[in-house]
């Protein structure tokens, strides 16, 4: 961060007529460090990170993709494992992920680490790789702290503040944030199902409309307290949530292939939404005899709770029918614990072991209701076949270990990880058990060699798993949009991965080059498949294919072009294919392009100005393709005071946040366009405190 002269009365102002007695430039780290196992993103310099979430950093972060839902990707593929300081978060999974990360304030994170061939001490979860969100642990000595609020179009806004009072021994944190906002979604669909030899093809258009309104509180806290020189704990709470109103409207018009109409509706709907997320961890630290020997113990628990109640009312102008009420009730129960112990042993100069176990625990519990009003009575009458009680369990143990060496000139890390996974899925009703065990060795490898002129040559190979969702589980099917029906499928096998990089990296004095060759090969990959069931309903259910495959050149550069100027640029020149000859569709491949540029311009010491941009290129699906889309931001800091800081955001300049996608079945052919209102303009304020008795080991951490 830049700040202006020291002097509590000095401002940009006033700074030209008075002699500058101290000035804290912004550090010259530049902003990726290649390390052998991953890349290293540091935010501190990021803007959107003033006010923003951790989705909207992600955004910018090479390789990961950022859905219009908020879904998260690594090299298009959404098999990621996403963690908090490397413990797994119980809200980020299943169809959650987008709204967890939308929730999580980006201002608590001091980088991101991106880990596509990860070692043997992570869990192998996760076929694409893993991001490790990594939040702020520096203790300063005193209080510090700061506070922000901020204000936008279409009702959103934020106000937050955190606290750090810190001391030889220890350390305490705490803040909270409050975030609101409106985001409107149009979709448009246009489905062709053909009917019978010799009959005309059955033509539906569907218009979709939905207005969330939300509002996101989130507090967190935490201590850091060192018992002596070789005994430390950690302990971290979180709890967020979120609350809000969603209503809809979904017309929908059927016509014969020569125009004549056959059905006209509509779905009139409001969703009050609720959820509430808990996160506590804690560990502690022991060194041991031996320098850099250390044990280290960790007991996690997270908890996700989401309630969706809808009400709906159901037009029929053609033919003609009564009005239909009818309500439903989703309740949905992520609950997760984690207790990993890992120990470290140096061997001797550049020759370390590691040991670890893990043990992890997942209840989910997935209840659905549904009733309809009698019209003669006005009671509810509930609908058995929209009742739904789903049970999932699944128990992880793992044991690992890994050795690292200097071999010929080489650093090699090499490890293996055996998990043991033992699930119970419970359908209640109607009542129907399936339990699944097995075990699995997951072996990897990370070669490193440092060459002339600064330059670094790396390769890496692992093997993954990616174990579906209990939501991808679950039978039941689901009747929010008649026309759109969706459902699990118990007989789901996990995915295998196995994954190759070859990288070469340059790290000159301001600018970072790297190109990065990868492969990965999956067996048994979860999709969705869609088949229609009547002329105007399609069922959308998951299936493994047998084998594909994804392949590509990554290029990146970060560094100055001139003092005051930063740049960022990325690319990631891909090559698909997929086998889908299981859904009747062949052999299907795809190459494209992704890429990503910023600027970062340092128009004085109080003036910073930020520009991003992003592509995404279209892929092809099992069943379809899905087009591309581009994401253009801006933003604007001004040091107004040493501890004022004025911000300004515009998000989705162009308002590019659409989607197209094709899906082209045996039985149907679908187009879906669906556009989401992505731009908006932010101004705020950051008032930062304790800023003096900082300041000194604020320049020591920078430099």
């Amino acid at each position: 961060m830049t700040f202006a002269p020291a002097n509590a009365a000095d401002s940009p102002a006033s700074s030209a007529s008075r002699p500058v007695t101290e000035v804290v430039v912004e550090s010259q780290r530049l902003p990726v460090e290649n390390l052998v196992d991953r890349k290293v993103y540091n935010l501190s310099g990021d803007i959107r990170s003033e006010f923003g979430t951790v989705s909207d950093v992600l955004v910018a972060i090479p390789s990961v993709d950022v859905g219009i839902d908020g879904s998260v990707s690594l090299r298009g593929d959404s098999s990621v494992l996403i963690l908090l300081d490397e413990q797994p978060l119980a809200q980020v999974s299943g169809p959650f992920v987008g709204e967890a990360l939308r929730q999580i304030p980006a201002d608590d994170i001091e980088k991101i680490e991106v880990i596509t061939n990860p070692p043997a001490q992570y869990k192998a979860e996760g076929a694409a790789g893993i991001i490790n969100i990594v939040t702020r642990k520096s203790r300063r000595e005193g209080l510090t702290g700061s506070a922000n609020a901020n204000g936008g179009n279409s009702h959103r806004s934020s106000v937050g503040a955190n606290a750090r009072y810190g001391s030889s021994a220890l350390g305490i944190f705490g803040g909270f944030t409050l975030r609101e906002e409106d985001r409107q979604t149009q979709a448009t669909s246009d489905r062709t199902v053909p009917q019978l030899p010799g009959e005309a093809s059955l033509l539906t258009h569907s218009q979709f409309n939905q207005d969330l309104h939300r509002a996101m509180p989130s507090a967190r806290a935490g201590m850091s307290y060192d018992f002596n020189d070789a005994q430390s704990m950690r302990v971290y709470i979180s709890r967020g949530g979120r609350t809000g109103r969603i209503p809809s409207t979904n017309q929908s018009q059927s016509a014969l292939a020569g125009g004549q109409v056959s059905s006209l509706t509509e779905r009139d709907g409001v969703d009050q939404l609720w959820s509430m997320d808990s996160d506590q961890r804690v560990s502690f630290d022991q060194k041991l005899a031996r320098e850099d020997e250390h044990l280290s113990v960790s007991l996690h628990h997270g908890l996700s709770s989401n309630r969706d109640t809808y009400a709906y009312t159901d037009l029929a102008y053609l033919p003609i029918a009564a009005p239909r009420y009818s309500h439903s009730l989703q309740r949905v129960d992520l609950a997760s614990t984690d207790l990993n112990a890992d120990y470290s042993l140096p061997l001797a100069k550049d020759e370390s072991l590691r040991a670890g176990l893990s043990f992890r625990k997942d209840n989910r519990s997935y209840v659905n209701s549904s009733d309809t009003m009698n019209a003669l009575n006005d009671t509810a009458v509930g609908d058995p076949s929209l009742t739904n009680d789903f049970r999932y369990r699944q128990l992880v143990r793992a044991a690992y270990v890994s050795y690292e060496n200097t071999v010929w000139g080489w650093n090699v890390l090499g490890g293996l990880r055996l998990e043991r996974t033992s699930t119970n899925a419970e359908q209640r009703t109607p009542r129907q058990l399936t339990l699944r065990s097995y075990a699995q060795l997951f072996p990897s490898l990370h070669l490193e060699r440092s060459l002339p002129a600064d330059a670094t040559l790396t390769f890496s190979a692992t093997r993954r798993i990616s174990r579906p969702d209990a939501g991808s589980l679950n039978p039941y099917v689901d009747h929010s949009d008649p026309q759109n029906l969706r459902s699990g499928n118990p007989y789901l096998l996990p995915q295998l991965s196995r994954a190759y990089e070859l990288g070469y990296s340059i790290d000159a004095t301001r600018i970072v080059y790297s190109v990065t060759g990868y492969l990965r090969r999956n067996f048994n990959g979860i999709t969705d498949v869609a088949q229609a069931v009547t002329a105007d309903t399609v069922l959308v259910t998951r299936t493994n294919l047998p084998l594909s495959s994804s392949s590509g050149l990554e290029l990146s550069a970060n560094g100055r072009l001139l003092p005051a100027l930063r740049f960022g640029l990325s690319g990631n020149l891909f090559h698909n294919q997929v086998n889908s000859f299981s859904l009747g569709a062949g052999l299907r491949t795809t190459t494209g392009l992704n890429g990503k540029a910023s600027l970062d311009y340092h128009a004085s010491a109080f003036d910073t100005l930020q520009l991003s941009f992003t592509h995404s290129a279209g892929r092809l699906t099992p069943q379809g393709s899905q087009g591309p889309s581009n994401q253009t931001n801006a933003g604007y800091k001004r040091q107004i005071r040493f501890n004022l800081l004025a911000v300004a955001t515009l998000t989705d300049v162009f308002n590019g946040q659409g989607s197209r996608r094709i899906t082209q079945a045996a039985s149907f052919t679908d187009i879906t366009q669906q556009h989401v209102q992505g731009r908006a303009i932010a101004l705020g304020l950051v008032y930062n405190f304790g800023w003096r008795k900082a300041r000194k080991a604020v320049v020591e951490e920078q430099d």
